[in-house]
Order: C-alpha cells, then sequence, then structure tokens
C-alpha cells in the first residue's frame, strides 16, 4: 500500500511524534510511506531518512499557491491512502479531494480545544471533513465537539484511536525519592498552564516545596517565542525565589531515558487530545500528576488524586500533597495501576493495525 503522511512540519510536537511512529509501524508492515510537509522544521525528519521514509516539502509562502502545489502533488501522487494530521493539514488534504478522489483520506482531529466550539474558522475547516473517509480523534472528548460542528459527520466515519507507545516496558521498581522529582516534557505555550503550576507550588510551605526538584523541557526557550508564557514563567520563579527547585530544560530527543529516572510525570495543560508524555509516562509504569484533560478522567478512576482542574490552582496544591504524603506501597499501586492502562490502551501495534484495518475497509 502507498500511504502519505501529511503534516504542517517535523518539528517536536505531540502530532508530529505520533504521525511519525504510524508511518515507522507502516513502513516496518512493508508499506511504502512517504512524508509531506509545508514548513521546515527537523526534530523528526532525521529518524524518517534512516528508515528510508521520503520527506517532500512544499515551503511556498503564498497561501493560495500552497493549496494548488499541496493539490497537485497529492493527486499526482497514486497514493492508496493520505493521513492528514491538525487542523492545516487536514483542511488542505480534503482540498485535494474534489471532485474526484481515488484514494482513501484519514483526517485526524489531535486537540480537544473547546476555542473549536466557538471559532468560526475553526468550525468552517471541520465542516470540509465531509470530504474525508474517516475522521479520527485520539479521545473521545474531541470526537464529540467534532461532530457538535459537523453533524453531517456519522458515527461509522468518526473513529477513536488513542496515541501509541512504540515502547511499553515497566521500570523496575524503585524507592520514592526524596525530593521527588516532577518531569514535565511540554511546549512552552500558555495553554500549557506553566504559570498554573508555578503558583500552586508556590502556595505550598517551605518545607513542602523541599519536597520536590521539578524539571520542564520544553522547546522555545530562546526567542523566536511561541507567546509570553516562557517569559512569565521564568520572570516567577525568579521573583519568588524557585530557582532551587524548579528547571527548564531545553526540549531533547532523551526524555524517555529521563522519564524513566523520574518519581512523577508531570502534565498541567487546561485541555489536549491524548497527551503523549502522560501515555508515555504510563508505559513506564510511573505515576502522573496531571490536568483533568481528554479521556484520562475516565482511565485514571482508580487513582482520581493523580489528577486535577488545571484552572483550580487550590486542586494543583492538593495533587502536590497528595504525593507528598503517599507510602511507598501505595506509589507502587498506583505505578502498576498506570502501567496495565498502558498495556491496554497505548500499544504501538494496536495503533497501527487499527490505522490499517480503516485503510483496507
Amino acid at each position: 500500500m502507498k500511504i502519505l503522511c501529511f503534516i504542517d512540519d517535523l518539528g517536536s510536537g505531540g502530532a508530529q511524534r505520533q504521525l511519525v511512529n504510524l508511518g515507522l509501524g507502516f513502513k516496518s508492515r512493508g508499506h511504502e510511506v512517504s512524508f509531506l510537509v509545508y514548513h521546515q522544521a527537523d526534530f523528526f525528519k532525521k529518524e524518517l531518512i534512516v528508515a528510508n521514509i521520503s520527506v517532500y516539502e512544499i515551503l511556498e509562502p503564498s497561501y493560495i499557491k500552497r493549496i494548488l502545489k499541496i493539490r497537485k502533488f497529492i493527486r499526482k501522487g497514486r497514493y492508496d491512502t493520505v493521513i492528514a494530521f491538525l487542523q492545516g493539514p487536514s483542511f488542505l488534504a480534503t482540498l485535494a479531494s474534489p471532485p474526484n478522489k481515488k484514494w482513501k483520506l484519514i483526517v485526524g482531529e489531535r486537540s480537544a480545544d473547546p476555542k473549536i466550539l466557538r471559532s468560526p474558522k475553526s468550525q468552517f475547516y471541520r465542516w470540509f471533513h465531509i470530504f474525508a473517509d474517516y475522521v479520527v480523534s485520539n479521545s473521545t472528548a474531541n470526537i464529540n465537539m467534532v461532530k457538535k460542528i459537523n453533524p453531517f459527520l456519522s458515527d461509522h466515519r468518526c473513529k477513536v484511536i488513542y496515541n501509541a507507545v512504540t515502547k511499553i516496558e515497566k521500570q523496575n521498581s524503585k524507592a520514592l525519592s526524596n525530593p521527588i522529582k516532577i518531569i514535565i516534557g511540554a511546549s512552552h505555550r500558555n495553554l500549557k498552564n506553566a504559570m498554573g503550576m508555578l503558583k500552586a507550588f508556590n502556595n505550598l510551605s517551605a518545607v513542602e516545596k523541599n519536597g520536590f526538584s521539578i524539571h520542564w523541557y520544553g522547546d522555545r526557550l530562546d526567542l523566536p517565542h511561541f507567546d509570553s508564557s516562557y517569559l512569565e514563567a521564568k520572570n516567577y520563579v525568579e521573583a519568588k525565589k524557585l530557582e532551587n527547585y524548579v528547571n527548564f530544560h531545553p526540549s531533547t530527543t532523551s526524555f524517555s531515558n529521563i522519564m524513566a529516572e523520574s518519581d512523577l510525570v508531570g502534565l498541567f495543560s487546561f485541555f489536549e487530545g491524548s497527551p503523549n508524555v502522560i501515555c508515555e509516562a504510563m508505559a513506564l509504569g510511573k505515576p502522573v500528576l496531571c490536568s483533568k484533560v481528554a479521556d484520562l478522567p475516565h482511565m485514571l478512576q482508580d487513582f482520581p488524586e493523580q489528577m486535577f482542574d488545571p484552572s483550580d490552582v487550590d486542586e494543583i496544591v492538593k495533587a502536590f500533597r497528595f504525593y507528598l504524603n503517599l507510602s511507598q506501597d501505595q506509589y507502587d499501586q498506583i505505578a502498576n495501576s498506570n502501567f496495565e492502562i498502558a498495556k491496554r490502551w497505548f500499544s504501538s501495534e494496536t495503533s497501527v493495525n487499527e490505522y490499517l484495518k480503516l485503510m483496507e475497509e
């Protein structure tokens, strides 16, 4: 089968990671796979080249010309399936479909941002999903929002396939560290809620603060920043004298190894589709400290103390304190429970099989 994976760029984002993992999975099954991007960012490019997967770039600044070039590229590619992730690429892929298409089109919804319910632009894009054969999301919450915007999408065409983790392997049991080491892997954007985390942490007593060591790994520490979030967080850390507790690091391809050495993996986002970092943490058998986003409240219902409302600082404080008072036995129980959930929902083999099944229907 000839498969084109289409996304805006190959930067370090979660959607990029998921599509690259899918592409590698398709390639390992003997399919012919290539990637198409229209912005230059090469975080994952080397990984694809090593796997002998071609990467095509249409770096056209004019939006109209970009539409036309991408449409021409897709229509002449003789693909069996085109998979597009994210709003822009999904829209551009649907524009390549009329008046007829000979390939199967799967568009991917990756973020359960409630703003799409109020944004005319976002709603407009999702009406074009009618040209897709399937709309796939990584959470039930997200797919329900899409169906609310476009009621003409049938249940048969709307699917939920959770984010895949390439390696599900529980780490050997470790003693809970003192201080507890929390690892966060997230880009520096307002939606990732660094300030909510910092304000909650600052509300802890001096003794409680000494119980944690927080390390945030994310890109755009240097200009150009995505928005003002990193500078606000950095300035807050300095103003509140939190430098001994909170550290910012650049994003890294070794993040899985860093997670393996941590006690907790954190996520403080206001919304997510299906957060890669939490899926990967659970696949390592790690307890998490995370927002009640996407389908996590359903998955983690046996130990809901791991979660909080990201807009409620007091709830985040409560979650910090939960781990301060946790016994080793309780820590191990949560770790084992999270690992079992990961085995059930986040297998890379399962994800690849689910997509291939859609392509072959």
